[in-house]
């Protein structure tokens, strides 16, 4: 049975007539910091060795508070496959089973925060991509009595199957605790071929036999989950009324206060996506921390590895990756610390030349020369600040 194209109601991740607002482009190719820890502490729980995980480009962002942070979704498919790859594990299922309400951030309580779940539903879709890559579209239709949530997933990604699994499952999960009842779905539909031997475990996972292969979307359809919990109750006009119909009923004061925390949720999802930071490259995190170094006075190779959490020698065998030694590195941050410095401020040499963590002011003349062909005090006399406009930093 299909809802006639009328009664058809619908909520995209990439449109509809209350749509979040366009992602940023920086967006595309990346997925939220929330969902890429939950994927490393599911995998650590589930025996991941930790060796797999290290080195993983964006991962440096789990560590940071900024929920605007965003981690390449390549990093997280590469997490699917390791997950994949475990004997006897339905990946999808097993992690759906695992992320309980929160784990994904915001978009979980937009599951939460509608006057009923389909309308939850349509928050959640609206803004998709504060959770996943913008290549993923979610679609909400419901007809009065049957809710079908579809997710579109890009066949190309290795993950596909799994995160199909892992999106229907997550559905099925907030439908239960939204609206306290054991819902169960009265169809699940996966785009992919049939498992070889039996589909048990997507049975039991599910809760039903009425699975199906080869759909066009992956798809699951519950029936009558329009109400949340507690939601049943008398409304204005209807039965024995208050003393004063000036107070508003207890069923629509909760209403008005949904309302509100679905507008506040959903204006936070907006701003998420708006104001979404790309994680740092191993490159920008790397010269963050010997610009760290530096200002400490204690730029050595091992300081540099300790607050990247990689040994010395990793360390060493990354700079080589990239075509580039620890050497030259530290040589190039110093340099330009120097010019900035000496263009921007009027420390003496000897402040300056701590600063970079030389010995004295003779080291610093020395690779100053080098670099430049000219002398600190050269530079600063041709490119360094009046003495009226110059920044007074305190000294060492």
């Amino acid at each position: 049975m299909h809802p006639h194209p009328a009664h058809v109601q619908r909520g995209h991740a990439h449109s509809g007539s209350a749509a979040a607002p366009e992602p940023s482009g920086s967006l595309d190719g990346t997925v939220s910091v929330h969902m890429a820890r939950f994927m490393v502490n599911t995998a650590l729980t589930l025996g991941i060795p930790r060796g797999e995980l290290v080195g993983l480009p964006g991962l440096s962002a789990l560590g940071s508070a900024d929920d605007r942070h965003r981690v390449p979704t390549a990093t997280v498919d590469r997490m699917w496959d390791l997950v994949s790859a475990l004997p006897g594990r339905c990946a999808g299922s097993l992690l759906a089973g695992r992320a309980h309400m929160g784990e994904l951030h915001v978009w979980d309580y937009l599951f939460a925060c509608g006057s009923t779940f389909v309308d939850g539903c349509r928050n959640a879709a609206r803004h998709l991509p504060v959770l996943a890559d913008p290549d993923v579209g979610m679609d909400v239709a419901h007809d009065g009595r049957l809710l079908r949530v579809s997710f579109v997933i890009p066949t190309e990604r290795d993950s596909a199957a799994a995160l199909e699994r892992f999106a229907l499952g997550i559905t099925l999960r907030r439908a239960r605790e939204v609206t306290g009842r054991p819902v169960e779905p009265v169809r699940v539909a996966f785009t992919g071929r049939a498992p070889g031997g039996s589909h048990r475990h997507l049975a039991e996972a599910f809760g039903t036999n009425l699975i199906e292969f080869g759909a066009p979307t992956a798809t699951i359809t519950l029936l009558d989950v329009a109400e949340r919990a507690g939601a049943r109750q008398r409304l204005p006009g209807h039965g024995p009324q208050s003393a004063s119909r000036r107070a508003p009923a207890p069923g629509a004061a909760a209403e008005q206060r949904q309302d509100a925390l679905s507008t506040i949720l959903c204006s936070y999802a907006d701003w998420l996506t708006t104001a979404a930071r790309p994680a740092p490259t191993w490159t920008e995190r790397f010269q963050a921390a010997v610009a760290d170094a530096l200002a400490r006075g204690d730029a050595t190779l091992r300081d540099v590895a300790d607050r990247l959490a990689v040994s010395p020698r990793t360390l060493q065998r990354q700079l080589h990756d990239r075509h580039t030694t620890w050497r030259d590195e530290l040589d190039g941050a110093r340099r330009r610390r120097a010019l900035a410095l000496l263009h921007d401020t009027d420390l003496p040499l000897e402040t300056v030349a701590r600063r970079l963590a030389y010995r004295d002011a003779r080291a610093l003349r020395r690779a100053f020369t080098r670099w430049t062909g000219t002398t600190p005090a050269v530079y600063r006399n041709t490119f360094g600040p009046s003495p009226a406009t110059a920044p007074q930093p305190d000294e060492d």
